[in-house]
């Protein structure tokens, strides 16, 4: 149970009356909850919740696959399928990358 309140003392209110039905245990103050960070500015008395972790878990999944074949004489001689090291915008940008990375892989 996450317990949050303006003032200390309700949450120790609080605290006591589940205490004293429940058994409980103090975990001290939360990091995260619901896979959201919690991220406190005791100083200027606000907390904000952050999807971050989630949103990079995301944009990982969205990445494009890219990769190049270069042939002889109609035999394969080297290959390779990853997926892009960064998220792009458009199928274009995706292009491009994989047009400027096939190059540097056969001239290098």
């Amino acid at each position: 149970m996450l317990i949050a309140a303006k003032k200390k003392y309700d949450i120790q209110k609080l605290k006591g009356l589940h205490s004293a039905e429940f058994e409980m245990k103090d975990l001290g103050a939360a990091r995260k909850i619901l896979g959201m960070e919690i991220i406190r500015e005791r100083e200027r008395r606000k907390f904000f919740l952050s999807q971050r972790s989630y949103f990079q878990k995301v944009l990982a999944r969205r990445r494009s696959m890219t990769g190049y074949v270069f042939t002889v004489g109609g035999s394969v001689v080297s290959w390779k399928a990853t997926l892009q090291p960064m998220v792009t915008l458009s199928t274009t940008e995706a292009e491009y990358m994989a047009l400027t990375e096939a190059p540097k892989k056969g001239f290098g």
